[in-house]
């Protein structure tokens, strides 16, 4: 993705022992251990691409590690 400059920015994310859920619910902060969706997933890191279109990022998530290991999810709209 770096050679192609498709890739805008990418990051690990921490440790779900690690993440703190912040919210603000009627005036009061919550703050939750752990990350901030209760799944079975979790979510390890991300990458940011830019892409003319779905096709191309299908082409690239193909040749992205996680595809093989994990994950690689278009986000809802």
């Amino acid at each position: 993705m770096n050679k192609r400059k498709v890739r805008v920015i990418g990051d690990r994310l921490v440790m779900p022992q690690d993440a703190v859920t912040v919210k603000i619910r009627n005036g009061k902060t919550e703050l939750t251990p752990g990350p901030f969706a209760k799944t079975e997933p979790q979510i390890a890191g991300f990458d940011l691409i830019d892409c003319a279109g779905k096709e191309e990022a299908i082409q690239i998530a193909l040749k992205h590690p996680m595809a093989k290991l994990g994950t690689c999810a278009e986000p809802p709209r």
